[in-house]
C-alpha cells in the first residue's frame, strides 16, 4: 500500500508527451507549461466526479464551475472552495450538515444543491446550474433597476428563504451577488451557510466579513441572528437595486463607522423619489434597526410586496389621476373668498393688458407662437405637468417623460404650440426608450395634423412641426449631412437632436454623431435657453459617438494580429466607459465578439507556425542529442572523459528539455574527470598493492607504479606495463579510487565513486552510494538529479 502523501498526490500527463506532472498544490483548472515539452495545458480539470467545462465566478472564498457530473451526465455548478477556507475542520463539518440541509429543500427560488464533499482537501457544493447572471451584474448593467423587477426579485427571493426558515436554516449572506437569474422572470437565492467560513476568518483579522453595506445591526452588535437578519439584508439588497445606491455608504468599512451609520433611520425615497408610497413602505421597514419593528414573517413580507406591486400595476394602468379637491366654505369664509376672487380678477386683467403691451417681446421669437389667442391661452394653462415632462427626459427618465408628455398632450385644454412640443419629446422619449415605431407613429401623427397656426409669427415653428414630422416618420436613418439645413440658435436645434436619436436607435451612429456634434456646440437664443437642458443628455451620447468613431476607425485600419489585438483591447477598455444603454453596447459587444474570434484563428495560425518550426528544432536538436549519447558513450565507458567534455559543452541544443538532458551529461562527465585526476595524482609507486584485473578478468602481475591520462602504469620484475584505462576493470579503479584517493569531505569521495560506478560498472552499487553520500551531505542532495532525474 503507497504511503499516506503518495495517495494524496495528483498526477496530470502532459497531453503532449505524456509525462506525469505532480500538480498537488495547484488549484483547479489552472494553465501550466509541461516542464519536459513545455506545452501549455489546463490541470485538474477532473475534480471527484466532475468534469470542469469553464469558470463561471470567482469570489474570496472560491471559484465557481460549469461542469459535468461524469455519473448523471448532466451541467452542474461547482464551487470549490480555496484551500485556506476547506482547512478549518469545524467549519466544514458545519457546511456539509447545512449543504445536506440546503438539499433537501426543493424550491423554485432556492438553487437546489446536490451533493457536497471534497477532493484532496478541497471542499466543494455541486448545485443547479443557474445561467442568466446575478442581480448584482443586473444593476451594473442598469443602474438602477424597474420598480416591478425589483418587487417580483423580492417576493421570489422571500419566499425561497421562508421555505429555508421553515426547516431551520439562515442564509447570513443576503446580497445581490448571491441572487442568481434562471431567466429574466425567475431570481433563485444561493449559497447558504457559506457565510460561516468568512466570518470566523474575519473574526481572527478583527474585520467585517463580506460586504458591509448590507449586514443587519445585530451583526455588527455581535447579537444572535436569526430570519429578521436575512429580511434587513434582503431590504438592503432591494434598496439598492431601486436606487442605485446601497442604503449606507462610507469611506471605511470599520465596525465604528458602520454603528454609526446603522443608527440613522434609512429612506428610500430620499433617494429614489420616483419609487411608489407602498414600496417605500415596505424596504424602510425591511431596514428598521429594531429587530422587533421589521416583519416578523416571511408571509407578511411577501404580502406587503405583492400589495405594492398590485397599486404599481394598478397606477401605471390608469395612468395618474387628479386628485380630487374637497372644498369646506363656511358662511364666514364666504365674504372672504369673494373678496380674494375680485383681487385674482383684477390681477389678472393686469396681467392680460402687460402681456398684449409686451406681445412682441414675449413672443414675437418664442417657440410658443405669437397672437392674442396663444397667449391667453398659455396664460391660462396648467403646464406644470409639461415642465415635468420636459425635465424627467433632460435627466434620462425616458419612461416617466413618455407619461408626462402623453397626459399633457392629451388634455383638452392643452395650447399650442405646448401641445406639439409635448408630441415632439414623447417622441424622443420612445426613440431613448428603444421604441422606434411607436416614435414614428408620434411624428407621423404631428405630420398628419398639419399647421397648427398660419399666424405670420407661427407659421415657420409650425412647418418646422410639420416638416420634421414627415422625416422621422420615415423608416430610413436621417443623413447626417441635413445639418447644414438646420440652425442651433432656435426652434431647429431640437430638430438636430431629434434626427440624431432617431439614427441612433437604428443604429446608425455614423449619421447620429455630426448631428449631436451641431446640437452640442450650439447656442441657443434666449428665448429657447430650455433647449440647454438637454446639452447633458446630448453630450452622453455625443461622448459615446466619439468612443465609436475611434473604435470603427481602429477596426477598419486593423489588417495585423497586432493592430487587430489593439482594437480589441480599446473596445474592450471603452465599452466599460459607454454612458448609453441599448444600442451601442450591443455594437461595441458584436465587434468584441467578432475580433475575439479572429483574433482566436490568427493565434491558432500563429501557434500552429510556431508548432511546425518546434517540431523542426526539436527534431533537429533530437538528431545533434542521439548523435551526442552515441559519441559520449564509449570515452564514458573507458573511462577517459576528456575526450569527449569539450564536444558536450559546445554541443548546440536549443530546446530546453535536451538543453537540461545535456547539462546532466555535462555534469556526469566532469565528475568522471574529477576522480580520474585525484586517481592520477593519487597513484605513486608501491602506493597500491593489489593486483590489477582487466576488463577480460585477467589478472594484470606487478605493481602499480605511476598513472597518465591515458595509461595506467604496473612494475613487474620485467620492466613496466602500460594498460589503457579502457581495459582496466572497473572494479579495479573503484578499488584503487577507494584505497589511494583522499578527501577532506568522505561523502564527497563516496559522491565521485559512486557516479563512477553508476555510469561505468554497477550501476545498481552506484546508485547506492549516490544516496548515501547525499544523504550525509546535503550540499549533494540537488545534484542528485544529475542521476535521477524524476527527482527534480
Amino acid at each position: 500500500m503507497p504511503p499516506a502523501d503518495e495517495e494524496s498526490r495528483i498526477l496530470d500527463p502532459c497531453p503532449n508527451c505524456a509525462t506525469l506532472i505532480d500538480v498537488s498544490a495547484t488549484e483547479p483548472f489552472s494553465e501550466i507549461h509541461c516542464p519536459i515539452c513545455g506545452t501549455l495545458m489546463r490541470v485538474r480539470t477532473q475534480f471527484n466526479n466532475f468534469a470542469l467545462q469553464k469558470i463561471i465566478g470567482e469570489g474570496g472564498m472560491g471559484t465557481v464551475f460549469e461542469a459535468i457530473d461524469l455519473n448523471l451526465q448532466r451541467p452542474v455548478a461547482v464551487k470549490i472552495l480555496k484551500k485556506e477556507y476547506s482547512a478549518d475542520e469545524a467549519s466544514i463539518t458545519q457546511l456539509e450538515t447545512e449543504a445536506r440541509i440546503t438539499a433537501s429543500i426543493s424550491h423554485p427560488h432556492v438553487v437546489k444543491v446536490f451533493s457536497a464533499g471534497r477532493d484532496h482537501g478541497q471542499f466543494y457544493l455541486a448545485m443547479e446550474l443557474v445561467g442568466r447572471g446575478t442581480l448584482d451584474q443586473l444593476m451594473n448593467l442598469q443602474g438602477r433597476v424597474a420598480e416591478a423587477q425589483v418587487l417580483d426579485v423580492g417576493m421570489q427571493v422571500a419566499d425561497g428563504l421562508r421555505a429555508a426558515a421553515q426547516i431551520g436554516l439562515i442564509h447570513r449572506d443576503v446580497k445581490p451577488g448571491n441572487i442568481l437569474f434562471a431567466d429574466s422572470h425567475t431570481a433563485k437565492v444561493v449559497d447558504f451557510g457559506l457565510a460561516i467560513l468568512m466570518e470566523d476568518e474575519a473574526k481572527t483579522r478583527g474585520e467585517i466579513w463580506g460586504t458591509p453595506y448590507y449586514v443587519a445591526p445585530e451583526k455588527l452588535n455581535n447579537e444572535p441572528e436569526d430570519f429578521r437578519s436575512d429580511i434587513y439584508s434582503l431590504g438592503g439588497t432591494l434598496f439598492h437595486a431601486l436606487s442605485g445606491r446601497p442604503p449606507f455608504e462610507a469611506a471605511s468599512a470599520s465596525l465604528v463607522a458602520l454603528k454609526h451609520l446603522k443608527s440613522q433611520a434609512v429612506s428610500l425615497q430620499a433617494f429614489a423619489p420616483d419609487v411608489s408610497n407602498e414600496t417605500a413602505f415596505v424596504i424602510n421597514r425591511m431596514l428598521h434597526k429594531d429587530p422587533l419593528q421589521r416583519y416578523q414573517s416571511y408571509d407578511e413580507l411577501i404580502e406587503h410586496l405583492k400589495y405594492a406591486k398590485t397599486q404599481l400595476l394598478e397606477r401605471t394602468a390608469t395612468g395618474v389621476k387628479p386628485k380630487t379637491r374637497v372644498i369646506v366654505e363656511s358662511d364666514a369664509t364666504r365674504s372672504f373668498t369673494a373678496w380674494i376672487t375680485v383681487g385674482l380678477l383684477i390681477l389678472m386683467i393686469g396681467m392680460g393688458v402687460y402681456v398684449w403691451s409686451k406681445r412682441a417681446t414675449l413672443f414675437g421669437n418664442s417657440d410658443l407662437g405669437t397672437g392674442t389667442a396663444v397667449a391667453a391661452k398659455v396664460a391660462s394653462s396648467d403646464t406644470s405637468v409639461y415642465e415635468e415632462g420636459l425635465e424627467a427626459l433632460t435627466k434620462g427618465k425616458a419612461d416617466e417623460a413618455i407619461t408626462l408628455f402623453d397626459e399633457f398632450a392629451s388634455a383638452a385644454n392643452a395650447p399650442q404650440p405646448l401641445r406639439n412640443w409635448a408630441l415632439f419629446q414623447k417622441g424622443l422619449a420612445l426613440n431613448l426608450n428603444g421604441q422606434a415605431s411607436d416614435a414614428r407613429e408620434v411624428y407621423a401623427g404631428l405630420q398628419t395634423k398639419g399647421l397648427y397656426s398660419e399666424e405670420s409669427g407661427e407659421i415657420k415653428l409650425a412647418s418646422f412641426f410639420v416638416e420634421t414630422g414627415r422625416l422621422m416618420k420615415s423608416p430610413g436613418a436621417i443623413p447626417g449631412s441635413i445639418k447644414v439645413a438646420y440652425g442651433t440658435q432656435d426652434f431647429e436645434a431640437m430638430g438636430l437632436l431629434a434626427f440624431a436619436l432617431k439614427n441612433w436607435a437604428m443604429a446608425d451612429f455614423a449619421n447620429a454623431g455630426p448631428l449631436l456634434e451641431k446640437f452640442c456646440t450650439g447656442k441657443p437664443d434666449n428665448a429657447y435657453l430650455w433647449i440647454e437642458k438637454y446639452k447633458t443628455l446630448a453630450e452622453n451620447y455625443l461622448a459615446d459617438y466619439k468612443l465609436y468613431d475611434e473604435a470603427a476607425t481602429q477596426i477598419a485600419n486593423a489588417k495585423t494580429p497586432t493592430q487587430k489585438a489593439a482594437a480589441f483591447k480599446f473596445i474592450s477598455d471603452s465599452a466599460s466607459q459607454l454612458k448609453t444603454v441599448g444600442a451601442l453596447p450591443a455594437r461595441f459587444d458584436s465587434w468584441e465578439a467578432a475580433l475575439k474570434k479572429e483574433l482566436g484563428v490568427a493565434q491558432q495560425k500563429a501557434e500552429q507556425v510556431a508548432a511546425d518550426s518546434s517540431r523542426k528544432l526539436i527534431a533537429a536538436d533530437a538528431a545533434r542529442w542521439s548523435n551526442l549519447q552515441k559519441s559520449a558513450a564509449e570515452p564514458v565507458r573507458g573511462f577517459s572523459p576528456e575526450k569527449i567534455l569539450t564536444s558536450v559543452k559546445s554541443a548546440e541544443i536549443t530546446s530546453d528539455p535536451l538543453r537540461k538532458k545535456k547539462a546532466e551529461l555535462q555534469k556526469q562527465i566532469e565528475l568522471l574527470l574529477e576522480l580520474k585526476e585525484k586517481i592520477i595524482a593519487a597513484v605513486r609507486p608501491g602506493s597500491y598493492n593489489t593486483p590489477v584485473k582487466n576488463r577480460a578478468g585477467g589478472v594484470v602481475p606487478g605493481i602499480v607504479s605511476r598513472a597518465t591520462a591515458d595509461t595506467l602504469y604496473i612494475k613487474t620484475n620485467y620492466g613496466e606495463t602500460a594498460v589503457p584505462w579502457k581495459d582496466v576493470s572497473t572494479a579495479s579503479i573503484a578499488d584503487i579510487a577507494e584505497k589511494l584517493v583522499v578527501d577532506s569531505n568522505p561523502s564527497h569521495k563516496k559522491w565521485l565513486i559512486g557516479g563512477f560506478q553508476t555510469l561505468c560498472g554497477d550501476a545498481a552499487l552506484g546508485k547506492e552510494m549516490l544516496i548515501e553520500a547525499a544523504q550525509s551531505d546535503e550540499t549533494l542532495r540537488d545534484r542528485l538529479t544529475i542521476f535521477f532525474p524524476e527527482s527534480s
